[in-house]
């Protein structure tokens, strides 16, 4: 899901989440207290249900509102929790046909990923109860610029003075929490024959909420192992602008995009990412070591990163020598 901020327009981001008081927080903190419990009964799912009918005129409200994905609308319920529903329902829609089936808390296949945001903690009929993200931004051009630029050419000033200057200034820490879980996905079975993966299509499925770097949308099976790599992160963050656009220039933001990639690049080497495990990460290497006035091809760049890797098996030694490999090539 790419879940576009509200106040697009507005070059002051603002990150804090707005105070509810109402029906819809007594339904979050309901919600928590059920969540907490190691089994929940079918009067706990009644009351969640009930209480849900109750507040949704409320949550539907313009000021809740946090964006839409392709197929969905995320509105905030409490600081803890969003819901995720069709954007063919809107506020006078018959809810009671919408939540057919009541309450049902969904397994969490993914608990253990603490930067990923997408897998529902419960569900009722055609409509999911999300942790919440907050107010956020996501990576590369928000989906609903489209509406509001009128040419390719201010999705690249978006692009360059705001994106990228936002996202390098991002802690190194939270470069290392979300690359540890995407690791953790490699690490992980569907069943005998598949693992998961992160879509990587979408630049809008990794946001950014206060100093956050958050994984959204729905995690996909794959048969490949090891499929999530770094040349999956360089499409997300510095390959695509949007969905159906490439980066053709960082403009006068270079050192921002090559700010990014060193992130990218340390965070990666902590966990021992894969660098490249499919066909499409090659052509994404050499357009990113273009863009960044990096004179190698995607096959030499790679392997200096994987020799020293190969060579430092200890990160405490690895990481120095990574950092002056990337040094010394971008001051040529």
């Amino acid at each position: 899901m790419n879940i576009s901020p509200v106040n697009s327009r507005n070059s002051n981001i603002s990150f804090l989440p707005p105070s509810f008081y109402g029906a819809a927080e007594d339904f979050g903190h309901k919600a928590k207290e059920i969540f907490t419990k190691v089994k929940v009964d079918k009067n706990d799912e009644a009351v969640l249900t009930d209480m849900f009918e109750k507040a949704y005129c409320e949550i539907m409200s313009p000021e809740r509102y946090l964006g839409s994905g392709f197929f969905g609308n995320v509105y905030a319920i409490d600081e803890n929790f969003a819901v995720k529903m069709s954007r063919y329902l809107n506020k006078f829609s018959n809810i009671k046909s919408s939540i057919a089936g009541g309450f049902k808390i969904c397994k969490r296949v993914f608990r253990d990923l603490k930067t990923y945001y997408g897998e529902p903690l419960c569900s009722m009929g055609r409509i999911e109860i999300l942790k919440n993200v907050g107010k956020h931004v996501p990576a590369g051009v928000p989906t609903s610029f489209k509406r509001q630029l009128d040419s390719s050419k201010e999705y690249e000033k978006y692009y360059q003075q705001k994106y990228l200057p936002l996202f390098a200034k991002v802690p190194q820490e939270s470069y290392d929490a979300l690359i540890s879980d995407i690791s953790k996905l490699n690490k992980m079975k569907y069943n005998d024959e598949n693992y998961y993966e992160f879509d990587s299509k979408n630049p809008g499925n990794i946001l950014l909420s206060g100093n956050k770097l958050l994984l959204t949308d729905q995690i996909e099976i794959t048969n490949n192992a090891n499929y999530n790599s770094v040349g999956k992160l360089l499409e997300t963050m510095l390959y695509k602008m949007v969905f159906f656009h490439a980066v053709k220039s960082y403009g006068d933001n270079l050192n921002d995009a090559r700010e990014i990639l060193r992130k990218i690049i340390i965070a990666s080497e902590k966990v021992d990412l894969p660098y490249d495990t499919r066909s499409a990460d090659e052509n994404i290497w050499n357009m990113v070591l273009l863009n960044c006035h990096i004179d190698m091809d995607a096959d030499e760049f790679i392997q200096n990163l994987e020799y020293v890797r190969g060579t430092n098996p200890k990160i405490s030694d690895r990481v120095p020598k990574i950092e002056k490999f990337l040094d010394n090539v971008y001051k040529n």
